[in-house]
């Protein structure tokens, strides 16, 4: 059981942090926002890669904040088929939707990879970065929910190997 324990912290570990990054980029887009708009407002200057930049940091608040719902298990569910079922019928429900969810959960990797690379191949247009920075986002989001999807296969099957003994 101790692998256990090591596999949960190792997960836990990437959750916090991203949980640190998402923090951090949340607090540093608020402040690009506010300064944009007093400078636009005081002045009647504004930075117009700001706004673009605030953009890009939003979508990786949003991926980064997938990730930590992935683990909280708050993504939205409809459970109306499996909580109407009992016994080993409800067990195949649940299997088949994680079995679906990881299948998910591959293909966005993959296809994050391929998007990734295609549009490194740009540049945003106002900030002038390569724009594969910010759809690596994607691949980044699949591959730490499959950490947490594996971590929480291993711990299951463990669980039910200690039960059954």
């Amino acid at each position: 059981m101790k692998n256990t324990k090591n596999e949960k912290d190792f997960a836990s570990i990437v959750v916090a942090v991203f949980e640190w990054i998402t923090v951090g980029l949340l607090s540093f887009m608020v402040l690009l926002v506010f300064t944009n708009a007093v400078l636009r407002y005081t002045i009647n200057v504004a930075i117009t890669e700001s706004e673009e930049l605030a953009r890009f940091i939003f979508i990786y608040i949003i991926f980064l904040g997938s990730i930590i719902a992935f683990k909280e298990k708050k993504f939205i569910a409809i459970t109306i088929v499996a909580d109407a079922l009992k016994g080993k019928a409800r067990i195949a429900v649940m299997i088949i939707k994680e079995v679906l969810v990881f299948i998910a959960i591959v293909y966005l990797l993959y296809s994050g990879i391929i998007f990734t690379m295609q549009a490194s191949t740009y540049s945003a247009q106002g900030f002038r970065i390569n724009f594969g920075l910010v759809t690596m986002v994607l691949p980044i989001m699949a591959a730490g929910m499959l950490i947490i999807m594996v971590r929480d296969i291993i711990h299951t099957v463990r669980t039910r190997k200690t039960e059954g003994k």
